[in-house]
């Protein structure tokens, strides 16, 4: 009973191991960063230096037909970390979002700028990325003549 209950498991092992050998898995690639660019406001609507930046990002497109919608979709996003320091109104700068972000998918971004008293912009527009899924599929190695 033991020597036949062995033999059983030891034969599902083999069954699930070619199931997973041979049953292909949908992955993606996972790009580090997105890189955004933009012009600094100012600390007075486009005079001076803002104080900080707020940004956020998600896979979830964002609705902008009200505040309320917009309000919504940024409490759910993901908060982006280590921004840089607001530059005189007018500069360009730029910034590389960490993620991972997987390819084959869109990814949606929103910045504020914000001033000393915590007065923050309205929400910028909705800058997005579509990463393109770039890995081919497998190389058949079993191709034979019957």
């Amino acid at each position: 009973m033991v020597k036949i209950t062995v033999i059983v498991v030891a034969i599902l092992i083999f069954v699930i191991g070619l199931l997973l050998f041979f049953v292909p898995f949908p992955v993606h690639a996972q790009v580090a960063t997105i890189t955004l660019d933009w012009t600094a406001p100012g600390d007075d609507l486009d005079v001076g230096t803002a104080t900080t930046y707020r940004m956020r990002w998600s896979s979830t497109k964002p609705d902008t037909t009200s505040q309320t919608t917009m309000d919504s979709w940024w409490d759910t996003a993901n908060i982006v970390v280590g921004l840089p320091i607001p530059l005189i109104a007018g500069t360009l700068q730029n910034y590389a979002v960490p993620g991972p972000f997987t390819t084959g998918g869109t990814y949606y971004f929103v910045i504020q700028a914000c001033d000393e008293a915590v007065n923050c912009s309205a929400y910028s527009n909705v800058a997005w990325k579509f990463l393109p899924d770039t890995l081919p599929p497998a190389r058949i190695i079993d191709l034979r003549v019957r």
